[in-house]
């Protein structure tokens, strides 16, 4: 996953070292926070690959300003299940809605 990013995210190009340690780079590279990743814009998205089937969603705003969100299918039918396991946990009727 590291050297994916360093070779195909143009935001971590430069700041993934080569060859070092995994667990050593990872507790190097600082969270993102909302607004560099609003800065950093399309240098997060990889440039390999097939863009085809990604969904872009937004946040509501409520701490500052909305920040866009770009993801793929996976991380979406991911999200989906475990919300559904979350909801049928508290016992909410299918098709129930959300809680904003």
């Amino acid at each position: 996953m590291l050297a994916h990013a360093r070779e195909h995210v143009p935001f971590y190009a430069g700041r993934i070292p080569i060859g070092d340690d995994p667990y050593r780079v990872l507790a190097t590279l600082a969270p993102l926070d909302r607004e560099t990743v609003r800065r950093a814009g399309h240098r997060l998205h990889a440039r390999n690959g097939s863009t085809q089937g990604w969904r872009a969603t937004h946040t509501s705003g409520t701490t500052g300003e909305p920040l866009t969100v770009v993801f793929n299918h996976p991380p979406q039918e991911l999200e989906f299940k475990l919300l559904t396991r979350h909801a049928d946990r508290l016992g909410l009727p299918q098709g129930a809605g959300s809680c904003t």
